[in-house]
């Protein structure tokens, strides 16, 4: 509500404001240690069926799927598999040979399971 040189973005921090009241209302930061919970353990479960090489770590809902010992081509392979069937992820690590994981903090449990079955099938079919 002041103008001057140094003062800052008035509308930018207006925004965080209201972000941050956002999330602390919807106790976003436990929500995202569930659901970032659920999902790995639905991960290890999984994974393991199609490779018993792979392995998952993050925190929360940030993770990666290590391609490291299996094959770091096969990580690229897989990201452009999850874009063909209308997911956006990316690559990291060395070599790009983690497929990262990092959907919105408000993701609904519901699209983030329809997420990760994408990355399944997708990992399932560029390993066959």
């Amino acid at each position: 509500e002041h103008n001057g040189t140094f003062r800052g973005n008035q509308p930018a921090i207006v925004a965080a404001k209201a972000g941050l009241e956002l999330m602390l209302r919807e106790h976003t930061e436990q929500r995202a240690k569930e659901l970032g919970a659920k999902a790995k353990a639905y991960l290890e479960e999984e994974l393991p069926k199609i490779d018993p090489r792979f392995k998952v770590r993050g925190i929360g809902l940030i993770m990666g799927i290590d391609f490291a010992e299996i094959d770091a081509k096969l990580a690229h392979d897989a990201i452009l598999e999850c874009f063909r069937n209308g997911l956006i992820v990316e690559g990291c690590g060395r070599k790009d040979s983690v497929l990262k994981i990092m959907p919105s903090l408000l993701v609904t449990e519901e699209d983030l399971k329809k997420g990760l079955d994408i990355i399944l099938r997708s990992v399932k079919k560029v390993l066959s």
